[in-house]
């Protein structure tokens, strides 16, 4: 039976390690070592990890396979005394090799074998390290060097343009400017769309478009259950230091809240009794619990919409006329048919 250099049988791997080993990259003696042998200590992991990136290196067929191996080697000794300090470092020099190696599909595919037998925390953990990895490959991993003079914001070098325009004396000059202007404009423009561009990966990654900054101790993950009322209260309020502010368009959005909450448990007892109301027959117990429930639908869907719409007030008010209509059965209809209106637009803005 074949045998590696380090007396374990080649056979017991199968033959997808097979694989992988062919394409391990190697340096003297390590050559004839078994896989495990070979990334049983962080050196060695970090090593190959670090080889790979070598150009001299032919990049395997199946990168997926090599990356998903060396991450299974590492993640299954990550509690180990000698792995659990350079854990940190393994991670960010996988990320570093992944991002330059792999597809997107090919990373695709590792991340959700790591989630299978891992765990989501770990499959979070790994695409933190490769969000980390692309920004220090980008190099936007760090501010700029503010001793540079590439450091002035926009608006200072929009000043500093400005004042050249009063130093111009010849046409050497003036076409210089004109460049300059032109340039900043171009900046201008690239500026505003590559903000645009990261605003809505922010929101959609789950950040709130309603508040300027997370509330305190959130996780600004919109993919749990807990997390999901956490932004619909982030999109109520602001959260400034220990303060807690409602927004303008809720605040008005309560104000109206209250008044038709009045109105509609006040016009839905009136309604509920007496020979003309609409239960006028006491031995129908549902319609009294019906036009309660109703009462209650109008008082909450104000505040629901206001906050989520910056015409607050007037879809709590659409909403709550539709509900309080339900209070007559024979314009049912009609009520339901204007309620779905706020409850359209609203979701056309959230998902916008």
């Amino acid at each position: 039976m074949a045998r590696f250099s380090c007396h374990h049988d080649a056979a017991r791997y199968g033959t997808v390690p097979k694989a992988v080993l062919a394409q391990l990259p190697f340096e003297g003696s390590t050559r004839s070592r078994c896989p495990d042998c070979r990334t049983s200590t962080p050196e060695g992991l970090q090593f190959l990890l670090e080889r790979m990136l070598d150009p001299r290196f032919e990049a395997p067929t199946s990168r997926e396979r090599l990356l998903q191996y060396l991450f299974d080697r590492a993640a299954s000794q990550r509690r180990s005394p000698a792995f659990k300090e350079h854990w940190p470092t393994l991670q960010k020099c996988w990320a570093s090799t992944s991002i330059r190696l792999a597809s997107m599909d090919q990373i695709n595919y590792v991340c959700q074998e790591i989630r299978t037998k891992y765990g989501a925390g770990l499959e979070k953990q790994t695409f933190v390290e490769l969000g980390d990895a692309i920004c220090r490959d980008h190099g936007v991993d760090q501010g700029l060097d503010k001793t540079g003079d590439v450091a002035e914001t926009f608006d200072a070098f929009v000043v500093q343009l400005n004042n050249m325009k009063h130093n111009i004396e010849n046409i050497g000059q003036f076409e210089s400017f004109c460049t300059s202007a032109a340039k900043m404009a171009e900046l201008r423009k690239v500026t505003v769309e590559t903000f645009e561009q990261l605003g809505k990966a922010r929101e959609k990654c789950g950040t709130s478009k309603k508040t300027a900054t997370a509330r305190p101790g959130s996780s600004g993950s919109v993919w749990e259950l807990g997390d999901l009322a956490l932004l619909l209260v982030d999109r109520l309020v602001v959260w400034d230091s220990e303060d807690l502010v409602v927004c303008e368009d809720v605040y008005w959005a309560l104000v109206m809240w209250a008044i038709l909450f009045t109105a509609a448990v006040t016009l839905g007892l009136c309604m509920g009794f007496g020979s003309g109301g609409v239960v006028a027959d006491t031995n129908k117990p549902f319609y009294i619990y019906y036009s309660l429930a109703s009462s209650i639908a109008a008082a909450f869907q104000p505040a629901a919409y206001g906050g989520f719409t910056p015409a607050g007030g007037l879809f709590a008010t659409l909403t709550s006329l539709a509900m309080l209509g339900i209070l007559a059965p024979a314009i049912a209809l009609v009520g339901a048919m204007v309620a779905l209106l706020p409850g359209y637009l609203t979701f056309i803005y959230v998902h916008d």
